[in-house]
């Protein structure tokens, strides 16, 4: 027998077959592992019994799901190939960056979460500040599995599972952004809450804002808010296994057949000189199948051929990601999402960090004007100070120069009392004597 060749499939005679249940799944399996077998061991294990039991069991239940190709369920639903970005400057990004990135959060979060949960820091404010430093911290700790894996190994690049969409999706996309969503609000809301101490500071302690209680259940609220934003993409995505086919013609005169009694063996017994010849098995041709070194092409079991084509080929288990919703309602969840998470958050801190600056500068207005009247005040009361000090030093100067001049007439009067004195000792020394009477005429 010559060697002949087996059309090759085109673009437009693909599409895929979800598998959708579990017989589906075994059929898709089976057709798999016939590929499988003709492929590694040339014909030499292939068991004609599963391959008629596939045809005439298997192959119509998949011929019944060959329409999906090109339905609304299909356009929604995108073949995913690997889980790692082909972009160049993504990958330098993950590589060489996002460590240095990820290693500097984990630090800063760790240290506020530790210091911040000290009992004499527990406030309204810094419980805040905590929800913010977690929330921040596991945006970073729940990818980092994952990006490790991309740098390590090939586990999200080969053998995709239903499984590994899953993980990959909600460790690096959903859950991080609910995470991402809160820290923002929260941001917002310590903004909010600063605000209102500055602009009312004797009545903060009275507004719920400002209040342990409150301010924890606020931030639970928050969380909750961030996940529901999420809820809508965690409802409608979700992960199928697809078979992806081809159909075949082989009317073609490059594609002749054996005879419908011929039945598959080995090459080595059909032919050991034209085996030994070439370096590949040849391809293969009966009423119900077409082989080659790869796959094994099918007959229809059904009268109505699709497209003119008469053989169908199963060539892998594909991982598809579907979103199947309308493009209003897609861009409605986006236009939401854009509106809550990115653009309403930067315009509340924007005017209450305008509000906050404004309240600071009237408050530091007041506080000069306090400080200008009690300096005046002061002023005032260090000038009476002074008069009052200058007139106590002069009433204490007069009083003392006062008494000095007392002391000074004091004193001499005490030396003419004593000058007093001594004139009158003088005279009675003068009358005692005896020549008084003539001393005295002669001083007359």
């Amino acid at each position: 027998m010559t060697g002949m060749t087996v059309p090759v499939c085109s673009m437009n005679s693909t599409g895929d077959i979800y598998l959708l249940n579990q017989d589906l799944i075994n059929a898709a399996n089976t057709a798999i592992y016939l590929n499988t077998q003709l492929n590694s061991m040339y014909y030499t294990t292939l068991n004609m019994t599963e391959l008629n039991d596939f045809q005439s069991n298997n192959l119509p239940l998949l011929e019944q799901y060959i329409n999906v190709h090109g339905t609304t369920h299909m356009s929604y639903c995108s073949r995913v190939t690997s889980f790692k970005s082909n972009f160049y400057l993504r990958n330098i990004l993950q590589t060489y960056v996002q460590p240095f990135v990820i290693f500097f959060t984990i630090i800063t979060n760790c240290l506020i979460s530790i210091v911040l949960n000290y009992p004499t820091m527990r406030n309204s404010t810094n419980i805040i500040l905590l929800g913010i430093a977690m929330c921040d911290l596991l945006t970073v700790l729940l990818p980092l599995p994952v990006y490790l894996c991309f740098l390590t190994s090939n586990i999200f690049s080969e053998n995709l599972t239903i499984f590994k969409g899953y993980s990959v999706t909600y460790l690096t996309t959903i859950l991080p952004t609910v995470c991402h969503t809160s820290s923002i609000w929260l941001t917002v809301l310590l903004a909010l809450q600063r605000f209102i101490y500055v602009q009312f500071p004797l009545k903060a302690n009275q507004i719920c804002l400002c209040q342990w209680r409150s301010v924890q259940l606020l931030i639970i609220l928050t969380v909750l808010a961030g996940l529901l934003l999420q809820l809508p993409h965690m409802i409608v995505m979700h992960f199928i296994n697809a078979l992806e086919y081809c159909f075949l013609s082989s009317t073609s005169s490059s594609s002749p057949r054996l005879p419908p009694s011929s039945s598959l063996l080995p090459p080595s017994s059909s032919s050991s000189s034209s085996s030994s010849s070439s370096s590949s098995p040849p391809s293969l041709s009966i009423s119900n199948y077409l082989f080659d070194s790869q796959f094994i092409s099918y007959l229809f079991n059904t009268t109505d051929k699709i497209n003119h084509y008469n053989y169908i080929r199963f060539h892998k288990i594909n991982l598809m990601k579907c979103t199947p919703m309308s493009q209003t309602i897609f861009f409605t969840l986006l236009l939401i999402r854009v509106l809550i998470v990115n653009l309403i958050p930067c315009i509340m801190l924007t005017i209450l960090t305008g509000l906050l600056i404004m309240a600071l500068r009237r408050f530091i207005q007041n506080r000069q004007k306090l400080l200008k009247i009690n300096n005046h005040n002061n002023n005032d009361n260090n000038n009476n100070k002074s008069i009052t000090f200058y007139k106590n030093n002069i009433n204490s100067y007069i009083i003392h120069k006062k008494y000095n001049e007392m002391n000074q007439l004091e004193k001499s009067d005490q030396s003419n009392q004593n000058e007093i004195n001594l004139l009158n000792n003088q005279l009675k020394s003068i009358k005692n004597n005896k020549n008084f009477k003539k001393n005295h005429y002669v001083i007359i």
